[in-house]
């Protein structure tokens, strides 16, 4: 469990372009989204999570000038996507649901749209 005394710090930056008073619900949920995906993105090696601005500033600065580490991750981050959250995981459940019946296993591989 995370308490405000466990040591662990997370920064955040604001444009302050906007006046209005912030929704403090939504920017804690905001900021476990950002940690739980930094910690996915550091563990499958989708990118580097940052400890530090002068480290996020680097690794910017490497995705920019090195096209070979932009592509390594990109693929990466896709195979992710694909494995996690591709048409058999997001879509079948609703087909299942919708036509117990008829629901057939989608092809494997399958991207971008239901193919069955």
């Amino acid at each position: 469990a995370h308490t405000t005394l466990d040591g662990d710090t997370l920064f955040a930056m604001a444009t302050c372009a906007e006046t209005a008073e912030p929704d403090m619900l939504l920017l804690t949920v905001m900021a476990a989204e950002a940690t739980a995906q930094a910690t996915v993105i550091s563990r499958r090696r989708l990118g580097k999570a940052a400890a530090s601005m002068d480290e996020m500033a680097s690794e910017v600065n490497r995705f920019a000038t090195q096209p070979q580490d932009w592509a390594e991750a990109s693929r990466a981050c896709l195979a992710f996507m694909d494995m996690h959250y591709g048409d058999d995981k997001v879509l079948m459940p609703y087909i299942e649901a919708l036509c117990p019946t008829t629901a057939q296993p989608l092809r494997p591989g399958a991207t971008g749209h239901a193919s069955r």
